[in-house]
């Protein structure tokens, strides 16, 4: 059951600006200029939506839009599991009861590992218009990565990230997209299909951003906690009683939950340590029904 949302003095002024520039008012995080063909619709949710997790996961994708959350899950029934939403968090971190942690920025593209467990997590919905949108552009998406054997381009450009998509289409294949250098405006040794496709990557992305609403604060249950560290788990300062090489097997990836997820954002929000001998953890939320290690 989603916690009652408090909104703070920044997120009013926020409604204000949005008002100004006429985008939806409950729509909190859309982007100053969307990027591709972004239809912005009303404020109610889909009629279908339900909690996150009550139906099959749609859409998971990272690092789409900079400056905007660093992950989304959409449904199929048109909820929404944001992690992070940088205009919200000044004020409405403290909202959820239960398992969060104070928000970081966020980098445009982020580089791996990357722990997200800094980040608070909303729960909201698309309205109607803009899930069959996603669907839309999806499924145009998929069919490109189909034909390109998942190929979008090698940009000539050096230090930059690989965002990622995962998106079921009408048919149930699900596909996975990834584009080095995505958004930038350099793009020798990209072709024209490849830069659609990448375009069509972005556009998913602004399309949940500009029209993601009746969002709020909601408790994390479970993390991937990923070891980056040859060989077996680095000796740390383990604050849970499952041990980590427990949790992480032999693959060096596991998932953790309830009372202990808790245990590992509340360790991890007083500055916790749990990096050391060379190694790295990664602390990442798994939003409602999506696999760890993916």
């Amino acid at each position: 059951m989603r916690p009652p949302r408090t909104r703070g003095r920044s997120a009013a002024v926020l409604l204000a600006a949005l008002a100004v520039v006429g985008l939806p008012a409950c729509s909190l995080l859309a982007p100053e200029e969307p990027v591709g063909p972004v239809t912005v619709c009303s404020t109610d949710p889909a009629p279908t939506a339900g909690e996150p997790g009550d139906a099959e996961i749609l859409l998971r994708a990272g690092f789409l839009v900079p400056g905007g959350p660093p992950r989304y899950v959409v449904y199929t029934d048109g909820s929404v599991f944001l992690v992070g939403a940088p205009e919200l968090d000044g004020d409405a971190a403290g909202d959820a009861g239960g398992a969060h942690a104070v928000v970081a920025p966020v980098p445009a593209m982020a580089p791996v590992p990357q722990t997200d467990v800094s980040e608070t997590a909303y729960a909201g919905a698309l309205p109607e218009c803009a899930l069959d949108q996603l669907v839309e552009q999806g499924d145009d998406l998929a069919g490109m990565v189909e034909r390109l054997g998942g190929d979008l381009g090698q940009p000539m450009i050096t230090d930059s990230g690989s965002p990622w998509l995962e998106y079921r289409s009408s048919d149930g294949e699900v596909i996975v997209a990834s584009a080095y250098a995505l958004g930038h405006d350099d793009l020798d040794g990209v072709n024209r299909e490849q830069r659609r496709a990448r375009e069509l990557m972005t556009a998913l992305g602004d399309l949940v951003q500009v029209n993601a609403t009746a969002l709020e604060p909601t408790t994390v249950v479970r993390l991937e906690v990923h070891s980056f560290t040859s060989g077996s788990a680095p000796e740390i300062d383990w604050p849970i009683d499952t041990p980590l090489d427990e949790i992480i097997g032999e693959s060096g990836c596991g998932a953790v939950s309830g009372q202990e997820a808790a245990d590992l954002i509340e360790a991890e929000s007083t500055g916790h340590t749990f990096t050391a001998n060379g190694g790295y953890l990664s602390l990442n939320v798994l939003a409602p029904g999506e696999p760890a290690c993916s």
